[in-house]
């Protein structure tokens, strides 16, 4: 009997562990330049940054809006926009992942820079 108990436990625990995971995403595309007519090139594609926040209990961190605006800080540093240039094509993508009682949400903001002419 005391063999059937220990794995029992030893199975109820594996399942918890396991099902107490989970990982949710999330896109959508924002207002960016007007690429309508062809007086544009692009100087670079595929520009990418990310945050991340982690909470516990659903206390502390960022908000969405905040983690997008770190992202884009993010983009901004790595490549600087001159004159004339501007971000189009903008994807923020969301990843949600929940383990026992913390979170962590991770914004990717990615992007392509345009120069008009």
């Amino acid at each position: 009997m005391k063999k059937f108990s220990i794995k029992s436990m030893t199975l109820l625990f594996i399942t918890m562990l396991i099902s107490s995971c989970a990982s949710f995403y999330g896109s959508g595309m924002t207002g960016s330049a007007n690429l309508s007519s062809n007086n544009f090139k692009y100087v670079e594609t595929g520009v990418i940054g990310k945050s991340s926040v982690t909470r516990i209990l659903g206390i502390g961190g960022l908000n969405k809006n905040a983690l997008v605006a770190e992202a884009k800080s993010q983009i901004l540093k790595k490549t600087p926009l001159q004159d004339g240039q501007a971000l189009a094509n903008i994807s923020v993508d969301f990843k949600y992942s929940y383990i026992f009682i913390a979170s962590t949400t991770t914004c990717t903001v990615s992007a392509d820079i345009v120069a008009f002419k």
